[in-house]
């Protein structure tokens, strides 16, 4: 019998007469932090979900945080306090359920310098969508400043649609076309604009998306980098967004965060 196995059965069957760890957890956005507090005697704390064996901790580590889990999900965990010959000195069990990122978060320009009036605000939602092939993900709307309806900018194309790929024109009046022109409308503040572009790539991961886009500006081909970052800060939940120039051309007329103290990125707060 292999050594994973005997922890798992021995931790079943001993810890039920045991006195409960104290055990702790904190709900987070596709993840949970645990925290416990110390065993006397313990060398090594072992993490569990449901029967499955996730993590062995020397006696020093008192949390434990388990990432890219399902968003809105309940998960049960324990934590086995053990000796330096494997006996369950003490365990705890507990059920969480993570949380999310979808709401709607804005930023306010506090400046005048709003692009000829295209940036005085931004407004996205963000939603937890789940794709074929590439499971959960997080799904990105912009919220046009007129009131008109949302718009989905992340991702423009369904995951495995070749239309993706290929070069659309600047003016198509698809629903992938109307949300790359508002996006790329209120970030230009050049008087130009380019004749075709297409999604040549994107990194998803559970807190931030990048996608990256090719465009043609009277026949130059340039690229662009666009980046949704989720993160908790003071307790609160942020988005980051950017859009930069892989090339300096392509850099310079794409509007920075006019915000003094913000950083070039613009920063949303989660509104609700």
């Amino acid at each position: 019998m292999n050594r994973k196995l005997l922890l798992i059965i021995s931790f079943v069957f001993i810890s039920l007469s045991l006195s409960a760890l104290s055990l702790r957890s904190e709900s987070l956005p596709a993840s949970i932090l645990l925290e416990w507090e110390s065993v006397e005697g313990a060398e090594f704390y072992d993490i569990y979900s449901g029967s499955d064996f996730i993590q062995r901790l020397d006696s020093s580590k008192n949390s434990y945080s388990l990432e890219r889990l399902r968003s809105g999900f309940s998960y049960s965990f324990s934590v086995a306090a053990r000796d330096r010959d494997n006996n369950t000195l003490d365990a705890g069990f507990i059920t969480a359920a993570t949380d999310s990122w979808d709401g709607v978060y804005r930023w306010e320009n506090r400046t005048d310098r709003d692009n000829d009036g295209k940036m005085k605000s931004i407004t996205f939602r963000i939603e937890t969508g789940e794709s074929e092939g590439v499971g959960e993900h997080l799904v990105i709307y912009l919220l046009p400043q007129d009131g008109s309806d949302e718009m989905r900018i992340f991702p423009l194309f369904p995951f495995g649609d070749e239309a993706a790929n290929y070069w659309h024109k600047w003016k198509e009046e698809s629903d992938a076309g109307l949300a790359y022109r508002e996006n790329a409308g209120i970030l230009n503040n050049s008087s130009m604009s380019p004749g075709k572009w297409r999604v040549i790539r994107m990194v998803i991961d559970s807190d931030k998306v990048e996608a990256y886009i090719q465009t043609s500006v009277f026949g130059i081909e340039l690229e662009t980098v666009t980046i949704f970052d989720l993160e908790i800060e003071n307790g609160e939940k942020v988005l980051y967004y950017s859009t930069t120039g892989k090339q300096k051309l392509a850099d310079k007329y794409i509007l920075r965060n006019p915000n003094e103290g913000e950083g070039d990125a613009f920063r949303l707060k989660k509104i609700r």
